[in-house]
């Protein structure tokens, strides 16, 4: 849970999210970001719900879970008015790393 509070709080300050660094639009620094993001939020929760369900199913879970949920970020972002944008390469890199 605590890691899902981080994700949300860092997804949804104003402002934009990439670096100022050159090299950071190259490497697709914010897609990196969020693919590390997403990858541990589905690790952690498929671990948590390991001692619940069978291996298969709690990873399969998690990873739902986590493109859910960056989907409704990205929807948040759209509609918040915070200087954020809606971006589904955002969600592709989210479901990604969830993967």
């Amino acid at each position: 849970m605590l890691w899902a509070l981080i994700i949300l709080v860092l997804t949804l300050m104003p402002g934009s999210d990439v670096p100022a660094w050159p090299w950071a639009e190259t490497v697709h620094f914010d897609k990196l970001v969020h693919a590390g993001l997403f990858g541990m939020q589905a690790i952690l929760l498929g671990l948590a719900l390991m001692s619940r369900v069978n291996v298969r199913t709690a990873f399969l879970v998690a990873l739902l879970v986590a493109i859910a949920y960056g989907g409704v970020i990205e929807l948040l972002q759209g509609t918040m008015g915070l200087g954020r944008d809606a971006d589904v390469l955002d969600l592709l890199a989210d479901s990604v790393g969830a993967g």
